[in-house]
């Protein structure tokens, strides 16, 4: 996992010194670009999962996909701004070490509530998660959980700007939830799990107010 995340960071700087020399936005990056203003923001997100769950003993492993959709509402200029944002999403995960004997998945899907900051090109965002998911086993050992849980999101990432009202992000988020026995049934000690997402997603402004 660590040199995979090496890579993405690499990958991500690489992208970054491309998006300054080759897309940029309309306006100064310097001065954030356009006059003040605010806009609502639509996204179309989608983006690859690498999940573990700690604290039983053997950490499993999980890999799948994430789609969903989001809005940002954005106060102030194009490469500078910040706000609050509300994301959907819905995942399919499975297990690493699945056979054709024994295999495990989870599916579900995750609602998350933050701040969302922009400045030159560059994303960064924290929010509230919360999760509905579903752990379903099957095989010799076939079972099924049903737990919903809270936690946090970290994110980050950059923004290629097409236009004054499409632009492209791509980077990574960190979600840490808690699985906590009392309030699950089925678990007999505390869990975490923690998930590393890679994702893009398609952003359509909606001016607001303001000249953007």
């Amino acid at each position: 996992m660590n040199k995979k995340i090496l890579l993405l960071f690499i990958l991500l700087i690489s992208s970054y010194g491309y998006s300054q020399t080759v897309l940029p936005g309309k306006g100064s990056s310097s001065g954030g670009g356009g006059s003040f203003g605010s806009s609502l923001q639509l996204n179309a997100l989608y983006g690859i999962n690498r999940t573990n769950i700690y604290g039983q003993g053997t950490v499993p492993s999980y890999s799948g996909s994430t789609y969903g959709i989001g809005i940002d509402y954005a106060i102030g200029k194009t490469h500078l701004n910040f706000g609050p944002y509300l994301s959907y999403k819905v995942l399919n995960l499975e297990n690493t070490a699945n056979s054709e004997t024994q295999s495990e998945f989870i599916t579900g899907n995750n609602t998350a509530l933050g701040l969302k900051a922009v400045s030159s090109g560059v994303y960064v965002k924290i929010g509230y998660l919360r999760v509905n998911y579903q752990d379903k086993t099957t095989g010799a050992l076939a079972n099924r959980l049903d737990y919903s849980a809270s936690g946090f999101e970290l994110g980050g990432g950059f923004i290629f700007y097409f236009g004054r009202f499409v632009r492209l992000n791509w980077g990574a988020e960190l979600n840490q939830v808690a699985l906590k026995p009392g309030e699950i049934s089925g678990i007999s000690q505390r869990l975490d799990m923690t998930d590393y997402l890679i994702n893009a997603s398609l952003t359509f402004i909606l001016p607001s107010a303001g000249g953007r």
